[in-house]
Formats: C-alpha cells, sequence, structure tokens
C-alpha cells in the first residue's frame, strides 16, 4: 500500500504541477513519469546532481552552478556529465571562491539560470534525483523552478545523507559530528579520497557513493526505489 501510494502521489503532484504551468520545458519534462517506487531500484536510471550556492539561504543567496551526470544500467555515464556556471553580476566571490574555485571572471561569463535549469530538467526526464543533503539543495532548485516555471521541482529524490545516516543509526543511535559529510560517507565505502573541487566532480562523487550504498543495501536482492526515497 505505501509503494502504490507514493506512485499516487507523485502522479498527483505533477497533475497539479501541469496545470499550474505553461513553460515548454517544464511541461515536457512533467509529461514524462518518473521510475515506478515499485520498480527495482538497481535497475532505475538516475541523475547525481550538486549545487554550488552564494550561501545557505535559497530565498537571498543565489546558485552560482549546477553539475550532474547520469547513472544508467549501476554504470556512470561521465560523457553525459554537465556542469553549468550561472551568471551572476551581484555576488562577491571573496568568501566563498576558496570553497567553490570560482572566479568573477566565471560567473561574468556564465549562462543565464534558466538555460541552466532548461538543461537540467532535460536531463532529469523519467529519472531519480541522486544528492546528498536533499533539504538544501531542494531549497535552491524549489525556488528556482518557481522563478522560472511558476512551479516546484517535482521529482523523486534519494539523498545519499539520510541513506547513510538511517544505516549508522540501526548500528549506533550516536552519530560524531562530520560523519556523515560526503568525503567521509565514501571513506567507509573505501572509495578513493574526495576533495570539493567543482559542481560535477561533486555530483560524481556522490554518483558512485549511491552505487556503494546500493550494493551494500541489496546485496544480491533488487530493493525496490521505494526503500531509498526521500
Amino acid at each position: 500500500m505505501v509503494r502504490v501510494l507514493s506512485d499516487l502521489l507523485q502522479h498527483r503532484r505533477r497533475r497539479r504541477c501541469l496545470k499550474a504551468t505553461s513553460h515548454p520545458e517544464m511541461l515536457d519534462y512533467l509529461t514524462q513519469p518518473p521510475p515506478s517506487a515499485r520498480q527495482a531500484a538497481p535497475g532505475a536510471e538516475y541523475l547525481a546532481v550538486d549545487l554550488e550556492m552564494s550561501g545557505l539561504d535559497a530565498g537571498g543567496d543565489h546558485i552560482l552552478s549546477i553539475g550532474y551526470v547520469p547513472v544508467v544500467d549501476r554504470q556512470i555515464v561521465i560523457e553525459h556529465a554537465g556542469h553549468h556556471i550561472v551568471h551572476q553580476d551581484d555576488v562577491d566571490l571573496r568568501q566563498t571562491a576558496p570553497i567553490h574555485h570560482l572566479r568573477d571572471i566565471d560567473l561574468e561569463s556564465g549562462e543565464t539560470l534558466q538555460n541552466a535549469m532548461d538543461q537540467l530538467l532535460k536531463m532529469l526526464r523519467q529519472r531519480v534525483l541522486i544528492v546528498h543533503h536533499a533539504p538544501l539543495d531542494l531549497a535552491f532548485l524549489n525556488t528556482a523552478c518557481e522563478q522560472l516555471y511558476g512551479v516546484a521541482l517535482c521529482v523523486p529524490v534519494i539523498d545519499t545523507l539520510a541513506v547513510e545516516r538511517r544505516r549508522l543509526l540501526r548500528q549506533n543511535p550516536a552519530i560524531t559530528e562530520g560523519a556523515l559529510r560526503l568525503h567521509e560517507c565514501r571513506r567507509r565505502y573505501h572509495l578513493p579520497s574526495h576533495h570539493a573541487h567543482n559542481a560535477v566532480t561533486d555530483a560524481i562523487a556522490t554518483a558512485e557513493l549511491w552505487l556503494a550504498q546500493l550494493e551494500h543495501a541489496c546485496q544480491g536482492k533488487p530493493l525496490r526505489l521505494q526503500h531509498f526515497l526521500n
């Protein structure tokens, strides 16, 4: 019943969004249904996404860049990865540059947020969104979608941070500070050391973590998407 309800809620959300938007890219995205929550997770298609932002407030800060990479048949499709740097005139990079490795000239020559989000929607068609720490990324993505298309982003989401939190809590109710950071989660699956560089390399790192989590959770038994969805 829970799995059926999950699909029904996703369908209702999409139907409401279809009635509320007239933007061609969003309409095209919404008319192509996402994977069913009842589908076996290893066979679904995913898009791992990472954002770089000027701050943590989705209402006042800005998306600086969007990186993504598809995951198909449990393979990371590097050749279809994308990195979109968003044009910004009013962002001070003096504090964010050491984190994001972006320069003022990068933002000055960047593309519009509209174009970056249009491309993201194309890549998200019939896929599950994978992010590390979904509340933050979704807040910015929803704000951008509402500004550009008049509706929030309607997409099934798997949060690798939440997946790891649930796994650790089953082992020990006390999770140490920093244990859920991307590089610490990767370390527990014996993945190579990862240091934040830009949005697309972080998206690839998140995709690698998800595949390791999926393999660990399934152990030969194809769990359904519902087991992992936020």
